[in-house]
């Protein structure tokens, strides 16, 4: 690993992580080391970072102060919120480490998963919160350039923390990608070929995972702005803002960033083995059935099989639980 790799890693400390708190020895056996908000890229922005927890292992004789070193699989997660939500970050991963830890504690298994992360990025600009950035609603915040981003800088940003993530652990392949509603999106973008997103995508040289879970996600903006359903209908003002500030005004890149737009799936994605999984819950008030329909229909005609994982409740209940999610991650992770 790189030198400069080995500052970024270690300028953050790693503090305990417990059932019930992240930082109260009182609250139960440590679950884990996590250090938070740990830099992917050499002079970062306050968004370009990542959140890792490393299981801290069985042996009650084992030490809390130096976590094992990041190696095998991991278990790595893009959150949602619309390219541009600075409420939704890395942390919305937290609910779903702490059940998967938890339950394998109390049922006294043993992980295959070396490490969790859960990865930040660049967003765009929210014209309805206070980081917007020209002007932001309370002038005594100054605006962030962490948040005005535009496309490709989202999927740059994840791939450059996988890069980061694969020189520090030479983990390969050997991983689980899972996103939420955007992130869902960023999921897929990353199985698709890097030539798209420019020559810093490719010079990355990112390992594709062999697996990937899309919750609840936006695969098809075209279809989403223009068809989205009769239940949905109201929220095409919203589809389209978020979409115009993260990819612009042109509809055919609209298209061309969606999932749904790759022909040839094995070829992109570089595994004629893929089985990817998709979960969307039908009562969803934010993001249609439909998004998951057509692209399960995209990867089938490509010849990929896919599997379906049910889930119940609205949008974020997912993350926001966690409970289900971590069901499905510890499904998935034991057939990898």
């Amino acid at each position: 690993m790189a030198t400069n790799d080995e500052t970024l890693w270690s300028s953050v400390a790693w503090q305990p992580f417990h059932p019930d708190s992240e930082a109260a020895p009182s609250s139960g056996r440590q679950l884990a080391w996590h250090n938070h908000h740990v830099p992917y890229t050499s002079s970062p922005n306050s968004l370009q970072n990542l959140d890792i927890w490393i299981p801290f292992p069985s042996s009650t004789s084992a030490s809390s102060d130096s976590p094992p070193p990041l190696s095998s699989l991991e278990v790595i997660y893009i959150h949602g919120g619309a390219w541009r939500d600075p409420l939704v970050t890395s942390a919305s991963f937290t609910s779903t480490v702490r059940n998967v830890l938890v339950s394998q504690q109390r049922n006294s298994t043993t992980s295959k998963i070396a490490a969790f992360a859960s990865i930040n990025y660049s967003l765009s600009p929210h014209p309805n919160h206070s980081t917007h950035p020209s002007p932001p609603k309370d002038p005594s915040q100054p605006s962030d350039p962490s948040r005005t981003a535009k496309h490709p800088q989202h999927v740059l940003d994840v791939l450059r923390a996988l890069a980061f993530l694969q020189r520090k652990a030479e983990f390969g392949d050997n991983f689980l990608l899972v996103g939420h509603s955007c992130g869902a999106a960023l999921t897929f973008q990353v199985l698709m070929d890097p030539k798209r997103w420019g020559d810093e995508a490719v010079n990355l040289d990112v390992i594709k995972p062999r697996a990937v879970v899309g919750l609840n996600g936006l695969y098809d903006l075209p279809t989403l702005i223009r068809d989205p359903g009769e239940k949905y209908a109201q929220l095409i003002p919203v589809y389209a803002e978020f979409t115009r500030g993260a990819f612009g005004e042109d509809e055919k890149v609209w298209r061309e960033v969606s999932p749904v737009s790759v022909k040839d799936w094995v070829k992109e994605w570089g595994r004629p083995d893929g089985n990817p999984v998709l979960v969307q819950s039908k009562e969803d008030t934010l993001v249609p059935y439909r998004q998951l329909e057509d692209i399960m229909m995209a990867l089938k005609e490509s010849g990929v099989k896919v599997v379906e994982m049910g889930a119940a409740g609205d949008h974020d209940e997912l993350w926001e639980k966690g409970d289900r999610l971590a069901e499905i991650v510890q499904e998935v992770v034991e057939r990898m």
